[in-house]
């Protein structure tokens, strides 16, 4: 078959965030094709583009990819034998050994797909933000997303982001695929026993396997009532630069949870300040409110919330920014 290397170049780049050679899945490394597709598969996640070339089988994947990206605009040729797949520009002809035992590892014989919510990936962004890494408790490492909530919590935050239309299935989904969703652009979803699948307006399917818990996921919704209360107050406008700073001193801490900047409020003074092995930083900004406050907390959790807004809700335990469709909460350190 004849195509074009940009536009092949331009289907591999979506397959090839997912390709890895220090998987524990055999073939995790390849580009595989089937007929009129070609996808990628770690075990855990598996990604499919639309291309019709006839071949079945896998080619090593960062050989093939930097051959295409190398073609530009050219047009080429692509062919396959028993054992290797050609490829054919002008008078130079690459070869590349072909297995053809590997199959497909999921069903891709999809009944029903459903309408995603149109600002679904923009909430499974905001969300991701608060997931965890911690293998010994998963629930954390997911995004959680029923009738109208995407909702995360690393257990130390929570996210809340209010969906355009409810869905109609419970998802738990890894936060780790968030970022191949936004790339694609997902518009569609569907469910089965054992997969989730989203798919795109061109046809790229992208799906992983459904989560199991050991216990019940949380109720957030609980958490975030039981936090209503707090003060509101409006950071002062070099809040976030001040923020930033100071998390600077931060940077030789080698523990987050031990990562903490501290806030200090009183007679319309607003200190922030931070101490680290190699040195220190204050500084004051006046605000409008004579309130006494002391808090700590990390700072990429205090430039997180801001990004929502410099009015912010605070209480004994937390910090909080409510918007019309999320909630963020933190939880704060007493201040030494």
């Amino acid at each position: 078959m004849d195509t074009v290397a940009s536009d092949l170049k331009s289907i591999l780049g979506r397959l090839a965030v997912l390709l890895s050679d220090k998987g524990m899945i055999e073939n995790c490394d390849k580009f595989h094709f089937s007929n009129d597709f070609i996808y990628v598969f770690n075990g855990q996640t598996f990604i499919l583009a639309r291309f019709e070339s006839g071949i079945t089988g896998s080619v090593d994947g960062e050989l093939f990819h930097k051959l295409i990206d190398k073609m530009g605009t050219s047009k080429i040729s692509i062919e396959a034998t028993d054992t290797e797949v050609v490829v054919t520009k002008g008078r130079a002809v690459a070869r590349f050994a072909l297995d053809k035992a590997d199959e497909c590892p999921i069903d891709l014989n999809i009944d029903t797909w459903k309408e995603a919510p149109e600002n679904f990936v923009s909430g499974l962004m905001t969300a991701s933000l608060t997931c965890g890494n911690d293998r010994t408790d998963f629930r954390t490492m997911v995004i959680h997303a029923f009738e109208g909530i995407i909702e995360s919590s690393d257990s130390l935050r929570i996210t809340q982001f209010k969906l355009s239309s409810p869905m109609e299935d419970e998802l738990f989904i890894p936060s780790d695929i968030v970022k191949f969703l936004n790339r694609a652009k997902i518009t569609r979803y569907s469910k089965s026993e054992s997969w989730i699948y989203f798919e795109n307006q061109t046809g790229d399917i992208i799906c992983h396997r459904i989560a199991v818990f050991g216990e019940k996921y949380p109720d957030l919704t609980a958490l975030l009532e039981a936090n209503s209360d707090g003060k509101k107050i409006t950071f002062p406008e070099r809040m976030y630069e001040a923020a930033e700073t100071a998390g600077i001193f931060q940077d030789d801490v080698k523990n987050d949870p031990d990562k903490r900047i501290t806030v200090v409020c009183k007679a319309k003074t607003m200190r922030i300040s931070s101490k680290g092995s190699a040195g220190s930083y204050t500084v004051p900004l006046p605000v409008d409110f004579d309130d006494v406050i002391r808090f700590s907390i990390q700072p990429a959790f205090l430039l997180q919330a801001m990004e929502k807004g410099n009015d912010i809700f605070l209480n004994a335990n937390c910090l909080k920014v409510v918007t019309s469709d999320y909630v963020y909460l933190t939880s704060l350190s007493s201040e030494e």
